[in-house]
């Protein structure tokens, strides 16, 4: 049943409707109604009365949505609808704790109010069953302390539940009682990690915290290891042979799950052809297997400092799937002719293929040569080495094409962070962006669009890349904000163009606020999702994108290749349609989600190792820019991406947040510190426990 039909007439009717009027309307059964409508109450989607009615919030005069907390003490409805929050005030959150399903009455600014206010009235669903914590002794039992500082409530644990947590340890708990405004969460220890101050309890309190699955069940595990590592003469019919062609990989030194390839021919007529060969993933992983369903609820691989999560058990991943060099591989192959000019795409073929890498190269070696004039690593391999510089110009032509017609390649700084074999942080460097990620980037993008521009021109239903256009109030806080730092910006007014950011970005290349502008015009987007509807990606200037270069780490990856495949056969009905796109609907939406618990995962664990990093340069001074600004103090960003907190009650002087400005003043000195500004910094102290750094201003430095 289609949620869309139910809520479309729930809201046409504009009042509450019994359930057998409801099932009428539909042409079902009650009994199918009410299957039906089961997961639509769990979601908050719609609610029944007092009098068994089915009705929507907005009925009732509510608003659906996410319970989402901050690190302080306070808290907000994130609407499903709408792009407006709402602040909830501590004494009207009925217990709600962050990411719970709430329902929510909406209460208009009164006096002295700058916003509406919330007040939770229902929550429809818990998001936290199990929670990381410290085990505290207390009395007969013991408390747990959420390690999340999103979560503010402590959960008590009776005498007899603690599973033999001593204090300092690190446990899951299970919630046997939620909070309820009235009284406290209870709870019991169901999983003791062990000691707070280790790097791999750490680690692991971050994967349970974030509820990632780091173990493969029996089942799933027996299936991959059942898949036969030979490739049968039968599983070569109908595909593109191309074992004889020249295709390598470029990756990582450390990297095991390669999914890419490329190749690159010149045709006769001058034209370039490109191949982009990708690990056939759906050949061994088909619907409804015990590895898909284990992959489309992981949804994603997940690299954590030197840990990968990995969506598909290593057999696949590091082995079966992946392309080795000197092995033949299943693929699935993207070729695409490009004039010799401007690298445009002249024509598309896309099949499934065999290919047998020739070379596995890393990106060291790559930028070696192509920035270094450093072939050593090539002696042996000056065919493909002649493929990389051809290769390159390729990229050339091709990134030009792309900002002529509209793109932001925000080159944005990422950490690199060594770790010593005994697990602790050794140091933290830039990670390299050079020629051979560029390049294949590059391609890749070119792969991506193509197998978009295919799938939707045909029809095809599937789960595509979105980037949608900017919101203008945040564009005109943008425009504010690098008129202040002094960077032309054509006003950013309207509908805003992706050439007019990339200009802004060209402009800043060099300058000491090029991370900075990059990471608050990041900040200053939408974010990127999945969706069966193609509505383009504003930050490529693409009309068509999807995701179909990873499908070893990726499960999108691997629903667009079962399209295309699907493409390649007997097209589907009018009703097989309509049915794959509502399960690719919810692919999508899961897809959204287990992406931005993955980058919250990593984030988190960056965060650990950046203060355990910084716990040993207490009492040292550093170099590095303002990075935000809050009315309580200011972060400053160093060199190598740790960030630390100033305190305001750390200065001598009362100073005041100007927010579009970007800035702190002080009253008496006058003195402005915004984003941006270089500073001379003193690290005071480090928690290792919150990851919480803290910073004190030397000297700000003239610029």
């Amino acid at each position: 049943m289609d949620e869309t039909q139910i809520k479309s007439i729930l809201e046409q009717a504009k009042n509450p409707i019994q359930p057998e009027n409801l099932a009428k309307r539909l042409g079902i059964s009650p009994e199918e109604l009410i299957d039906a409508l089961q997961p639509m109450a769990e979601q908050g989607q719609i609610l029944f009365t007092k009098k068994g009615a089915v009705a929507l919030p907005a009925h009732m005069g509510l608003v659906a949505g996410e319970f989402r907390a901050t690190q302080s003490e306070a808290a907000f409805l994130i609407p499903d609808e709408g792009e407006d929050d709402f602040f909830l005030p501590k004494s009207r959150r009925m217990g709600a704790m962050n990411g719970d399903r709430v329902l929510v009455r909406i209460r208009p600014a009164g006096q002295g109010q700058r916003r509406a206010e919330g007040e939770v009235t229902r929550v429809v669903k818990r998001a936290n069953e199990l929670i990381v914590g410290e085990y505290v002794p207390q009395g007969k039992g013991g408390v747990v302390l959420p390690s999340d500082n999103r979560i503010k409530d402590q959960i008590a644990i009776g005498a007899g539940k603690e599973l033999g947590a001593v204090a300092g340890s690190l446990v899951t708990v299970k919630i046997i009682r939620y909070p309820d405004g009235k009284h406290d969460a209870l709870g019991k220890v169901m999983e003791v990690l062990g000691s707070k101050n280790e790097f791999s309890v750490q680690l692991k309190a971050i994967i349970r915290s974030h509820k990632l699955r780091d173990t493969f069940s029996e089942e799933v595990a027996a299936q991959a290891e059942a898949e036969p590592e030979a490739i049968t003469p039968r599983e070569l019919e109908g595909r593109l042979d191309l074992r004889a062609k020249r295709v390598f990989t470029i990756d990582g030194a450390e990297a095991k799950d390669l999914d890419d390839a490329i190749s690159l021919e010149m045709l006769p007529n001058g034209n370039y052809l490109l191949g982009v060969h990708i690990a056939d993933v759906s050949h061994y992983v088909t619907p409804g297997s015990p590895i898909d369903r284990e992959a489309w609820q992981r949804g994603t691989s997940v690299y954590m400092l030197n840990t990968v999560i990995p969506m598909l058990p290593e057999r696949l991943s590091n082995g079966i799937c992946s392309l080795h060099g000197g092995v033949e591989r299943l693929t699935m192959t993207a070729l695409m002719e490009l004039d010799a000019g401007n690298a445009k795409t002249v024509k598309t073929t896309i099949s499934p293929s065999v290919i047998k890498s020739s070379a596995r190269l890393t990106y060291s070696a790559v930028n070696n040569a192509l920035e270094k004039g450093d072939e050593s690593a090539f002696a042996d391999l000056p065919d493909v080495l002649a493929d990389l510089k051809a290769m390159n110009a390729l990229r050339e032509k091709l990134f030009a094409r792309r900002l002529a017609r509209g793109t932001v390649d925000l080159d944005i700084d990422e950490a690199d962070i060594r770790i010593a074999p005994d697990g602790e942080p050794e140091d933290i460097l830039l990670r390299e962006r050079g020629v051979g990620q560029r390049l294949v980037e590059e391609f890749m993008l070119c792969a991506n669009e193509a197998v978009a521009e295919h799938l939707s021109r045909i029809g095809m239903p599937a789960v595509y890349r979105v980037h949608d256009i900017p919101d203008p109030e945040k564009m005109a806080a943008l425009a504010i904000f690098l008129k202040n730092l002094g960077i032309p910006n054509d006003g950013l007014r309207g509908d805003v163009h992706p050439r007019q950011l990339q200009k802004v970005v060209d402009y800043a290349a060099g300058t000491q606020y090029e991370n900075i502008i990059s990471r608050v015009m990041l900040r200053s987007m939408r974010k990127a999702v999945y969706s069966t509807q193609n509505r383009g990606h504003f930050g490529l200037g693409a009309e068509y994108y999807c995701h179909f270069t990873s499908p070893i780490r990726r499960y999108p990856d691997l629903t667009v290749h079962r399209q295309l495949k699907k493409s390649l056969g007997v097209f589907p009905t009018k009703d097989e349609v309509d049915a794959m796109t509502l399960s690719l609907e919810n692919t999508a939406k899961h897809a959204s989600q287990t992406e931005r618990d993955a980058m919250e995962a990593e984030r988190d664990a960056d965060d650990m190792m950046m203060a355990r990093y910084m716990s040993k340069h207490v009492g040292e001074e550093f170099d590095g820019v303002v990075s935000g600004v809050t009315e309580h103090g200011f972060f400053v960003e160093l060199p190598n991406l740790v960030e630390g907190f100033i305190r305001l009650t750390s200065l001598d002087d009362w100073f005041v947040l100007n927010r579009e400005q970007y800035s702190l003043r002080g009253e008496r000195s006058g003195k402005v510190y915004r984003m941006g500004d270089p500073v001379h910094i003193l690290v005071t102290s480090v928690d290792t426990e919150t990851n919480r750094i803290d910073f004190d201003v030397k000297e700000k430095i003239a610029h």
